[in-house]
C-alpha cells in the first residue's frame, strides 16, 4: 500500500511538475512574444524618429532657403531703390537742362527781336512757330 501511495505520490508529483513545467514554458513563450512585440515598437519608433529627423531636415533646410532668397529679394529692392535714386536725380538734370534750354531760346528770340529781326526770320532761326515766338514776347 505505502508503494502504491508512494508511486501515485510521484505520479501525481510528476504530473504537478509536468504542469509547472508547461506552464513555464507557456510564460517563458509569452514572454518572448512580448519581447519580440517590444523590439518591433522599438524598431518602429526609432523609424518614426529617422523619419521625423529628416523632415526636420528638410524644413530647416527650406528655412535656410528662404532666408536666402529673403536677403536677395532685399539686396534687389536696395538696388533699385539706388537706381530709382539715380533716376530721380537723372529726370532733376534732364529738368534743369530743358529749363535751361527754354530759358535760352526764350533769350536767343528776345534777342533777335530786339535786332530787329524780322518775326518770320526769328522763327525759321530758332524752328519755334510764330504764335510761339508771340507768347514769348
Amino acid at each position: 500500500k505505502e508503494l502504491a501511495m508512494t508511486y501515485d505520490l510521484e505520479k501525481h508529483m510528476n504530473c504537478v511538475r509536468k504542469a509547472k513545467e508547461r506552464e513555464l514554458e507557456n510564460q517563458e513563450k509569452q514572454i518572448l512574444e512580448q519581447k519580440t512585440k517590444l523590439k518591433e515598437e522599438q524598431n518602429k519608433l526609432k523609424e518614426q524618429e529617422n523619419n521625423l529627423k529628416e523632415e526636420k531636415n528638410r524644413i530647416k533646410e527650406k528655412e535656410s532657403n528662404l532666408k536666402e532668397e529673403q536677403n536677395k529679394i532685399k539686396e534687389e529692392r536696395n538696388e533699385l531703390k539706388e537706381q530709382e535714386t539715380k533716376v530721380k536725380e537723372y529726370e532733376q538734370k534732364l529738368i534743369k537742362q530743358k529749363e535751361k534750354i527754354e530759358s535760352e531760346k526764350i533769350n536767343i528770340v528776345k534777342n533777335l527781336l530786339n535786332l530787329n529781326m524780322d518775326i518770320e526770320q526769328v522763327s525759321s532761326i530758332t524752328n519755334l512757330s510764330i504764335n510761339e515766338i508771340k507768347k514769348i514776347v
